[in-house]
C-alpha cells in the first residue's frame, strides 16, 4: 500500500494517525499543516525575489506593459458592452 493510502485509511478510521517507516505514528493532521506552512513560504519567497528583481530591467517594462494592458482592459471592456447591449436591445 502507498503512502497515500496508508494515510487515507488512517484518516477514515479516525485515528488520525499513520506509520512511518520506523513503525511509530505520525499525526497526519500536523503533518499536512506544516506542508502547507512551508508552501506558504516558498510561495512568499517567491513574491519578494519577483519584487526585487522587477525593479529594473526588462522585467520592469514586462511588468509595466501588463499593469497597463490590465488596466485598459478594465476600462474598455465594460464600456464596449454596455455599448453593445444598449445599441442592440
Amino acid at each position: 500500500m502507498s503512502g497515500l493510502q496508508e494515510r487515507r485509511a488512517a484518516l477514515v478510521s479516525g485515528q488520525g494517525t499513520a506509520p512511518d517507516e520506523a513503525g511509530k505514528p505520525v499525526d497526519v493532521r500536523a503533518a499536512d499543516e506544516q506542508i502547507r506552512r512551508r508552501q506558504g513560504h516558498q510561495v512568499m519567497a517567491a513574491v519578494m525575489a519577483f519584487g526585487a528583481a522587477a525593479e529594473s530591467g526588462r522585467l520592469e517594462r514586462a511588468v509595466k506593459l501588463a499593469q497597463l494592458t490590465c488596466i485598459t482592459f478594465v476600462c474598455v471592456v465594460p464600456v464596449y458592452l454596455f455599448w453593445a447591449v444598449a445599441l442592440n436591445g
